[in-house]
């Protein structure tokens, strides 16, 4: 999925959300700078100890409950893809604030 600085060729899943933002690739960007600070280890996806440490909260059924809505794969793990529809979409940023 991209190298650790360069912006992965943006998947199905990244186009729809910057169709629905109206986003570049320079915003996509921005997006994908801090999906790599939330994959510690550099495989291209969050796993759940990740996201937890990720929103700064102990493990809980409620937590585990976001993290498979936002996992839309069930791959056990958030894809940049997955990651990008989930802010888009659940979060309704003005194009501004991205």
């Amino acid at each position: 999925m991209g190298g650790a600085e360069s912006v992965p060729a943006p998947d199905l899943r990244v186009k729809r959300a910057m169709a629905i933002a109206k986003m570049d690739m320079k915003d996509v960007g921005k997006f994908w700078k801090k999906f790599r600070k939330l994959d510690k280890e550099m495989r291209g996806n969050i796993d759940v100890e990740d996201f937890y440490e990720a929103i700064e909260e102990k493990r809980s059924i409620y937590g585990d409950g976001i993290f498979e809505l936002l996992d839309i794969s069930h791959a056990g793990t958030i894809s940049f893809g997955e990651f990008i529809q989930s802010i888009i979409v659940m979060c309704l940023f003005e194009h501004e604030e991205i």
